[in-house]
C-alpha cells in the first residue's frame, strides 16, 4: 500500500530534501510551501508523479484547514512532518519585537495549529507519526539566538505532553535535533542591524562568525537520519541527527550549570565578552 506523507517548509533546506528521498522511496507526497508563486526547489520537482505540492503557510488557519480537509478527503496520512521554521539573531534587548512574535507565530503557534488540524485524522486512524524538527538550541541558549531557542524549547515541551496523550491512540510523537548544516533557513539568517557603536557589536560579530562555521554540516546526511527515523518500528522522544549533534547532547545532559555558563561561551565564541 502507498505509503503518504505531509511535510511543512518545502520551499528549500530541509523540508525541500525530505521530499526528494520520500519521493525516491515511492511514498505519496504532500509539500506544503508559503505560497504557490513562490514553491521554491518544489519547481524542479513539479513532474512528479507522486508529489502534491499544496499552498500553507502554518501561520494561517484556513491554508492548514484547505490542506487538512485535501489531505483527509484523499485516504489516510502515514506520517507528519513538521519542518517549518524561520531563524533570526539578535540580542534579546534590542530585538524587533514583531521578529519576536513571528519567531514564535512560525516556529511554535504554527505546529500547534498543524497538530490540532492534522492529529485528529491519525487519532481516528489509530496509527502513524508525527515529528517535528527541534534544534539543539532548545536545550541550551547562546547569545543572540534566545527568542529562537524559547520558541524550540516550547515546541519540545508541547511536544512531550502530545507523545504521551497520542502514545494511547497508536499515533508516535518524535523531536529530531539536527546538528548544523547548510540551508535556506541557516545559511543566511537575519541579523539585526548593529554597527560597531552598538555596546553589542563585538557579540554579534563573534556570533556571525561562529554561525557560518556551524552550518558546514551536511543536509543530505541530516535529511537521511530524519527518514530512517521516520520509518523504523520505535522511536524515542528526542533523536539528534546529522554528524555530532548525538555528542552534544549528551555533553549538554551531563553539564553542571557552571559548565553549562562555561559551554555557553565556548560554543557562541564570546569567552572574552
Amino acid at each position: 500500500m502507498l505509503r503518504r506523507v505531509l511535510i511543512t517548509g518545502c520551499g528549500s533546506g530541509l523540508g525541500a530534501e525530505l521530499v526528494r528521498l520520500y519521493l525516491q522511496l515511492g511514498w505519496d507526497v504532500f509539500a506544503a510551501v508559503v505560497s504557490l508563486e513562490r514553491i521554491g526547489e518544489m519547481e524542479l520537482l513539479k513532474g512528479e508523479r507522486n508529489l502534491s505540492v499544496v499552498a500553507m503557510d502554518v501561520c494561517r488557519a484556513g491554508d492548514v484547514e484547505r490542506v487538512r480537509d485535501q489531505v483527509e478527503g484523499s485516504g489516510s496520512l502515514d506520517l507528519l512532518i513538521l519542518s517549518a521554521g524561520v531563524h533570526e539573531f539578535s540580542p534579546v534587548e534590542i530585538m524587533d519585537f514583531s521578529a519576536a512574535e513571528r519567531l514564535m507565530e512560525v516556529n511554535f503557534f504554527g505546529v500547534l495549529r498543524c497538530v490540532q488540524s492534522f492529529v485528529p485524522m491519525l487519532r481516528r486512524q489509530g496509527f502513524g507519526r508525527v515529528l517535528a524538527v527541534s534544534s539543539l538550541s532548545a536545550q541550551i541558549g547562546l547569545p543572540c539566538d534566545g527568542v529562537y531557542a524559547a520558541s524550540k524549547a516550547a515546541l519540545e515541551k508541547l511536544f512531550e505532553s502530545l507523545q504521551v496523550e497520542l502514545g494511547h491512540f497508536g499515533v508516535s510523537v518524535c523531536v529530531v535535533a539536527p546538528s548544523g548544516f547548510s540551508s535556506g533557513l541557516l545559511s543566511s539568517p537575519k541579523v539585526p542591524s548593529v554597527d560597531d557603536t552598538s555596546p553589542y557589536f563585538p557579540l554579534v560579530s563573534a556570533m556571525m562568525g561562529r554561525q557560518s562555521a556551524a552550518a558546514e554540516g551536511s543536509l543530505q546526511r541530516v535529511a537521511g537520519e530524519v527518514v530512517n527515523l521516520s520509518v523504523a518500528k520505535a522511536v524515542g522522544f528526542r533523536e539528534p541527527v546529522g554528524a555530532g549533534a548525538g555528542d552534544v547532547l549528551r555533553k549538554i545532559y551531563r553539564m553542571s550549570e557552571s559548565q553549562r555558563a562555561a559551554a555557553v561561551a565556548d560554543w557562541s565564541g564570546t569567552e572574552g565578552w
